[in-house]
């Protein structure tokens, strides 16, 4: 985009004689920087009638410095009307609800922490948060959570931390406190990069044990799990079914769709996860992301699961909650 066509934008912008809020700006790919992104802010900040409530800023080169000039503006309170104050929840830009989405920008564990403190101080929540595919490591995750702690009802709605520098194991913190707060979030999505799996040191125990550790806030607590879940990483996931058929066997999760990338929908995970299948109420959606197997089995265990005919008393107690069980198959072995 360039800093003469942002200013252009921004000039266009502060014409505007309509006062009703901004609905949505989206940069993506523009490589504002982060002296665009401090012009921009320093223009919303003045004018906060034009903080948009979906804002994109994926693939703006902005880094932790660009994130300060964002976090300025995220905590900034209005202080020219105690009541009004009160009533907006502190807002002097309003943030309840807005989406803001800062994937592939260089952000660090700074970044995340300017930006997490600034949320924090907030009596309002955002409706999403994305900083997938950057460099925050498990000290981004730890000052994300120290933020929040003071002030849990500010944790955004939906969390996106896919394809950083995290490992399975250093989400940990985050599932255990996620899991102490009042409510469940709606989303959580996550992605991580196998390196020791990369370098032929990863063995299925390992992963099994680290994601046993990852679920078992939610195992304690099944009533806070997020929503909606969604766990991706650089290798497809083997024995997964066992951490996952202990989380969903929970009568009273909260858990309501279910994204994992899994290997192949087998006849051991028929055997694991369809028995708790069973008995949850709760579950709409089941995809197996990147599965490139799909076994009959599979199928035959499900079908008495949504529909058991042995009699009519079996059919009415079957589940009636599940709305769709598949996966995205690129490669799949289709049977009939």
């Amino acid at each position: 985009l360039g800093q003469d066509n942002l200013r252009l934008i921004i000039s266009a912008l502060s014409k505007r004689r309509v006062r009703c809020r901004l609905e949505e700006l989206f940069l993506t790919n523009c490589n504002i920087f982060p002296c665009g992104t401090k012009e921009l802010m320093a223009f919303v900040k003045a004018k906060p009638e034009m903080f948009p409530r979906v804002l994109h800023l994926n693939s703006c080169q902005i880094g932790d410095e660009g994130c300060q000039f964002i976090a300025e503006v995220l905590g900034q309170k209005n202080t020219t009307n105690g009541t009004s104050e009160q009533r907006n929840g502190n807002c002097g830009v309003d943030i309840k609800g807005m989406i803001l989405n800062l994937d592939e920008n260089g952000i660090g564990p700074r970044g995340v922490q300017s930006i997490a403190t600034a949320l924090a101080s907030r009596n309002c929540a955002l409706k999403q948060l994305s900083v997938e595919s950057n460099q925050i490591d498990e000290n981004g995750i730890h000052a994300f959570i120290e933020a929040f702690s003071s002030n849990p009802q500010a944790v955004p709605q939906s969390l996106q931390f896919g394809n950083n520098d995290i490992s399975l194991l250093g989400f940990e913190p985050l599932s255990r406190f996620l899991s102490t707060l009042e409510s469940p979030i709606n989303n959580l999505k996550l992605g991580w990069i196998d390196y020791q799996y990369i370098l032929g040191r990863y063995s299925p125990m390992n992963f099994v044990s680290s994601f046993q550790a990852f679920l078992r806030p939610f195992q304690t607590n099944p009533h806070l799990t997020p929503r909606c879940l969604e766990l991706r990483s650089s290798s497809v996931l083997y024995d997964w079914y066992f951490p996952i058929s202990d989380l969903v066997e929970h009568g009273n999760s909260s858990l309501e769709y279910l994204r994992i990338n899994v290997s192949a929908l087998d006849e051991v995970a028929a055997s694991c996860i369809l028995p708790s299948l069973s008995t949850n109420t709760t579950l709409r959606r089941l995809i197996a992301l990147n599965c490139n197997r799909v076994e009959w089995a599979w199928w035959v265990g499900l079908a008495p699961i949504l529909c058991d005919s042995t009699s009519i008393r079996s059919a009415y107690n079957s589940n009636h909650t599940i709305e769709y069980v598949g996966s995205s198959l690129r490669h799949a072995t289709r049977q009939p």
